[in-house]
């Protein structure tokens, strides 16, 4: 147990039960009434403004969003709000069912969000959950053990040969998963990627803040070599935190190494939390991936991290969310060197999925 002083409880506002519970189900309504508008289809994102947040799901035939056929890199995220949709009653159980096996179809991409998609999309799929970990297991960059981006949406040949952290929390989670298939080589995938998280794609900023490379060249001489430079917040970094803390809870202590590394993880994932939580992020969807990382933390049993879920949680719900359930605020390319703020599907199921664990809704902490 890290034993670093849990953050102030009483520093900012908290969520309350009533706003939560409010703000759950303004969420879960928007999705019930997107899946409505069209139960084939994706949403991907919608820019705010007058086409965004303010009009509602119903404007115009597409409502304003950008939708795909196949759900790009966010298939997963979608099924998963239908999901919590009909977990608690906004949508039948069929129309979560159905999200679900479509699913299936993503199997054979060569991307690394495979792991998105079937981890947070497909609780209930276990064949495709075991067929989706020996594929990207398949992948395996032979040099460094870790699994790369893939050549899928535009990644091309180069994807073989570079990884993201993007993806690490729930590679862990499949990798990991009890009574999952490939135990051995998973079990191993996810200690390469732990060792590679500290080791490589980490880094101290001025002023001893931790910083994280987004990307990490593959295949050189000397090992896994980050590209660009490191970043102290956004969505890459709110996606690393998320990724320590899920390896920090779910590596298995096969032997006293991993117990180890298991704990380095841990003490990285709380600094990480605790800076996070100190300075809000731009991108209101890092934001929420901040928060349920912080619950992951608080029901590991790290003390304060409830509380700073909750204090992250009311500046999300009380500052950018619209009575109409639009998280507004996330930062996006909307195409090649211009970024917007947007309504995004991977935004809202973050920040439903943190409300619903805070809740207790049953299920909503199995992934």
């Amino acid at each position: 147990m890290d034993t670093a002083p849990a953050p102030d409880p009483t520093a900012g506002p908290v969520l309350g039960t009533r706003q939560r519970r409010a703000a759950l189900a303004a969420l879960l309504r928007r999705t019930a009434e997107l899946y409505a508008l069209d139960p084939v289809r994706y949403p991907l994102y919608r820019e705010d403004g007058p086409r965004g947040g303010e009009d509602g799901p119903g404007g115009g035939e597409d409502a304003g969003w950008v939708w795909s056929r196949r759900g790009s890199w966010t298939p997963g995220f979608w099924s998963g709000l239908v999901r919590l949709a009909a977990l608690t009653g906004h949508l039948p159980q069929r129309a979560a069912e159905e999200s679900e096996r479509r699913l299936r179809d993503r199997l054979h991409d060569d991307t690394v969000t495979r792991a998105m998609t079937f981890w947070y999309g497909a609780p209930g799929d276990a064949a495709s959950r075991d067929a989706a970990t020996g594929l990207l297991l398949d992948t395996r960059e032979p040099a460094s053990g870790l699994i790369p981006v893939g050549t899928a949406w535009g990644a091309g040949p180069g994807g073989r040969r570079r990884a993201e952290v993007d993806c690490w929390a729930p590679l862990v989670r499949l990798l990991c998963r009890p009574g999952g298939a490939h135990r051995r080589e998973a079990h191993r995938a996810a200690s390469v990627l732990a060792r590679t998280a500290l080791e490589s794609a980490l880094t101290e900023a001025p002023g001893g803040r931790t910083a994280v490379h987004p990307g990490l060249a593959l295949g050189g001489p000397g090992g896994p070599a980050p590209e660009g430079p490191p970043v102290t917040a956004g969505r890459p970094f709110a996606w690393a935190l998320l990724g320590l803390a899920e390896c920090a809870a779910h590596l298995p202590a096969d032997d006293e190494r991993t117990a180890r590394l298991a704990g380095d993880c841990a003490r990285a994932a709380l600094r990480m939390a605790d800076q996070a939580a100190a300075s809000p992020s731009a991108d209101t969807s890092a934001d929420a991936i901040t928060a349920l990382a912080l619950l992951k933390l608080a029901a590991a049993g790290h003390p304060g991290r409830a509380a700073a879920a909750d204090r992250l949680l009311h500046r999300l719900v009380t500052g950018h969310l619209t009575p109409d359930g639009a998280l507004t605020g996330a930062r996006y390319p909307v195409r090649p060197g211009v970024e917007r703020s947007v309504e995004s599907v991977w935004g809202a199921y973050f920040l439903a999925h943190a409300l619903a664990v805070r809740e207790g809704v049953p299920g909503a902490d199995e992934v």
